[in-house]
């Protein structure tokens, strides 16, 4: 049962770091990935005057387009126009085409706003602040792209804990902090610390008895990102302390997860995510196996110093 479960996450992994198409060249990709992700954010909202939310999204845009050469805005513009005509031309277009179903134009109405913002901003590049100038090294704003980034996270669960034949219901809090570097446009690779613990009810020697422990990981995570959409996969080295047993019982965690990510504002990027894990400890002594199975939310800020 767990195999496929796997294949089918990491599918969706492989599926979201492929469908982050966009230009080849590294300055006009960088700059369309942020301005899909400011796009992104604001069709979440329900997007329907299209002057209103570009003139609302106008600082922000900048921000990204005054970083941008414009030799790269200008291959950007043949790219979006490009792009637009291959599928199908406008989105009212695709729209009708397909039996006015939203969904079907979605894509293309997404690029259409796209090239909106761009074309603002380059009707008001004069209103770039003297400190925002053209980088040839620009790599985007709203991503990790070729940053060191510090992924600072809190996570609630709740936990099936089994052990042998006894199952317990239980919770667990737990805080990390994990280095990480963006090693593509749509991959973030990172490993730190985390502390935390967990207290379960049934879990000790009585049906009824609580049992806490204090626990600790080292997680290696591979962060996948498409615009605003987050997938992580993690594998970490885990540890349990018991203070009646006075000792540490090592085990594996794997466990995925799935949310959203906001605009960078300042160095800080939001995120939230919907997190699934299993755990196994093998018996240590006089602790018995046990496997852990959790269902939680992680939110948390990408800080890049």
């Amino acid at each position: 049962m767990r195999a496929p479960l796997v294949a089918s996450w990491s599918s969706l992994a492989l599926g979201l770091a492929g469908c982050a198409g966009g230009p080849t060249g590294r300055l006009e990709r960088a700059y369309f990935f942020d301005l899909r992700r400011i796009v992104e954010m604001r069709q979440r909202t329900d997007w329907v005057s299209d002057r209103a939310e570009i003139e609302s999204g106008a600082s922000v845009t900048l921000r990204s387009a005054c970083q941008t050469p414009l030799a790269a805005r200008r291959r950007l513009s043949t790219w979006l126009d490009a792009t637009i005509s291959g599928q199908g031309g406008s989105a009212e277009a695709v729209w009708r085409a397909s039996g006015e179903s939203l969904s079907v134009a979605q894509d293309v109405l997404t690029l259409e706003r796209v090239r909106m913002l761009h074309h603002y901003a380059e009707e008001h590049q004069g209103e770039c602040p003297f400190w925002l100038r053209e980088n040839p090294r620009f790599v985007g704003v709203h991503g990790d792209h070729r940053r060191f980034v510090l992924l600072l996270e809190s996570e609630g669960s709740a936990a099936l804990v089994f052990h042998g034949r006894s199952v317990a219901f239980g919770a667990e809090a737990s805080a990390r902090v994990i280095p990480a570097v963006g090693v593509s446009d749509s991959v973030t690779l990172g490993t730190g610390i985390e502390i935390g613990g967990i207290g379960a009810f049934g879990a000790g020697g009585a049906d009824r008895a609580l049992s806490a422990s204090v626990s600790g990981a080292v997680p290696v995570l591979l962060r996948f990102q498409n615009a605003t959409r987050l997938f992580d996969v993690e594998l970490a080295a885990t540890g349990r302390f018991f203070g009646q047993e006075s000792s540490v019982q090592p085990g594996v965690r794997l466990s995925f997860g799935y949310g959203f990510t906001t605009l960078r504002v300042s160095d800080l990027m939001p995120f939230a995510l919907l997190s699934f894990g299993y755990e196994y400890q093998p018996a240590d002594g006089t602790l018995p196996a046990s496997h852990t199975l959790r269902l939680g939310t992680r939110v948390g800020a990408d800080w890049a110093p």
